[in-house]
């Protein structure tokens, strides 16, 4: 997390010098920690977590988190218990050392009045050490979508298809996901589906995961850092270090010019019991990979976003940057349980679908709208399914709490807050639970299953039970995006097309040349100006490490592919 204080007052002295200063060590932050390594420069990987699957440290040896991070059917498991990854939460507050932020949202008044908690993953691998490891379906074409969409309707001709072809082979080949074997319960899936899905062919709706050839989860960290962090001597990873501001070359004398900002470096403290302040300083950049809720955070306590939100918050405004934490994406998910009906015995339990893979085995595919439909199964609570928003209309924000709270940021998700949205979803679900209940193969493998949820009235209005039920049973996928989008300046984003923070405020699609603060790029998935067509955004993120990599090497004429 990041502090409000400025840490400047009772830094010690310079302690670390790199080329690049990485901060967060996700999975866009491993694919520029390595991309920069291999380079030859010299890098400094920051990250506020541990580093659970490290072989040098023995904090998490064969403990339930390494277990859990390594086998993706203990991480199936878990996901499927109430209290997501609740086991591993048990263990954090054994060791003191947390992996998941579990930020708390603002309470949603579409939801009943509840709040939503944000699952984020707090150590080097970031959310691939806590997620199932899902890379995503054919469906949609990873190849390009979204890219079309970033290129032909936000103008981001260096995202467009044709100029993703590297970035996207890369990470794929990085991570090489497989698709699990088929087996009676898939095709029961696609009978369910058939009469709804808009994939071309079912071989496109089978969730590809990220597991190596001995079965286990491959995190961000094994496929990208694993090899260079032992042949290199150039990448060093600073772990229970979180970032607590960025450094300006004007620090000393307090003055800023929005159009001759440049940052430096970064306070970093140090997490373990011997607590401190440093500074840390890199002669190129800083590459900001926090994510969608610590990114737009660390800029904002950096002086970086709505100069009346920093000011009332007590912080000197370097730059006057309007939508640093607005235009936050998040995709609303609704899930549906086909419970055994009493009369019925429950069948005998479908065998796991492979080796080592998921025993889950969900099949997903759009179901019209911008809606995903996923069926899955799990011994504990018989078939779940359930809808995804993938593309809302509906935008939450990330702020600065009020002086004197005790959260370090503010987060408001404004889930269907869009009656769009809302409408999109009753949809969807109101067709994917007829299908369910319609299938004669579940039945039979199965037993009698249905899914309770409202029927929709003939007209085609919404019913207020079926308002009442989504607002109690909505939630969502837990992957933010959009917060820091991309712009073509200060009047529509954040950052430009290759992640450089603006640092002047002028016309969106202007002619004359933006000013932008040198030495700062942000390199994750708050860049998205636009969500994909699916619910797996962690492609995503590998895609613009990838990408934004290439857009560094080639600045500072660095070959790439």
């Amino acid at each position: 997390m990041l502090g409000r204080s400025s840490p400047a007052v009772d830094a010690e002295e310079i302690e670390e010098r790199c080329d690049f200063l990485i901060i967060g060590a996700g999975c866009s932050g491993c694919v520029v920690a390595r991309r920069l390594t291999e380079a030859g420069y010299n890098v400094i990987l920051c990250e506020a977590g541990p580093d659970p699957l490290s072989q040098d440290n023995n904090l998490f040896e064969d403990s339930l988190l390494r277990s859990t991070c390594l086998d993706p059917l203990k991480a199936a498991e878990l996901w499927g218990n109430s209290g997501w990854m609740k086991d591993i939460k048990e263990e954090e507050s054994k060791n003191g050392f947390g992996v998941d932020y579990a930020f708390a949202t603002e309470i949603e008044p579409s939801l009943c009045g509840r709040g939503v908690v944000l699952n984020a993953g707090k150590g080097v691998g970031g959310g691939s050490c806590i997620n199932n490891g899902l890379w995503g379906c054919d469906y949609v074409q990873p190849s390009i979508h979204p890219w079309d969409i970033w290129s032909e309707e936000f103008g981001f001709d260096e995202w467009s298809p044709k100029s993703m072809t590297c970035s996207t082979k890369k990470a794929e080949s990085m991570l090489k996901p497989l698709k699990p074997v088929e087996n009676v319960r898939m095709a029961a899936f696609d009978e369910a589906i058939s009469g709804i899905s808009l994939a071309k062919n079912t071989a496109d709706t089978r969730v590809k995961w990220c597991i190596d050839s001995k079965g286990l989860r491959k995190t961000a960290a094994a496929a990208y850092l694993s090899d260079v962090s032992k042949t290199t001597g150039n990448l060093r990873i600073l772990t229970l270090t979180k970032a607590l501001k960025l450094i300006y070359s004007s620090d000393d004398s307090g003055d800023y010019d929005e159009n001759s900002v440049k940052v430096t470096g970064a306070y970093l403290e140090t997490l373990d019991d011997n607590s401190r302040v440093y500074k840390c300083i890199c002669s190129y950049e800083v590459v900001v990979c926090c994510g969608a809720i610590l990114t737009p955070s660390l800029l904002l306590y950096s002086g970086i976003g709505p100069r009346n939100d920093l000011e009332r918050a007590g912080l000197t405004c370097v730059v006057d940057s309007p939508h640093v934490g607005n235009n936050l994406i998040i995709q609303p998910s609704l899930p549906l349980f086909a419970k055994p009906n009493r009369e019925s015995e429950p069948k005998a339990v479908i065998p796991a679908c492979g080796p080592k893979l998921q025993s889950v085995a969900p099949v997903k595919a759009p179901i019209g709208s911008g809606t995903e439909a996923a069926l899955f199964q799990w011994n504990r609570s018989g078939i779940i399914c359930a809808i995804t928003l993938c593309t809302p209309k509906a935008r939450g924000c990330i702020s600065l709490p009020p002086v004197g709270a005790e959260q370090e940021v503010q987060i408001r998700l404004n889930l269907l807050s869009d009656p769009r949205d809302v409408h999109r979803m009753l949809v969807a679900a109101q067709k994917l639970t007829a299908a369910i209940n319609s299938c004669g193969k579940l039945i039979d493998l199965f037993g009698n299953h249905s899914v309770d949820w409202p029927i929709r009235s003939q007209t085609g209005s919404i019913t207020s039970e079926e308002l009442e039920t989504i607002s109690k049973q909505a939630s969502s996928t837990r992957h933010p995006m959009g917060s820091c989008r991309m712009g073509h300046s200060t009047a529509d984003g954040v950052c430009n097309s290759k992640g450089k923070v603006f640092a002047n405020e002028g016309s969106a699609y202007g002619s004359h040349p933006q000013a932008y603060i040198r030495g700062l790029r942000c390199a994750d998935n708050s860049l998205v100006p636009h969500p994909p067509a699916d619910s797996h955004v962690m492609r995503i993120a590998f895609t613009i490490g990838e990408k934004i990599s290439e857009f560094i090497l080639e600045e500072y004429k660095t070959p790439t592919c």
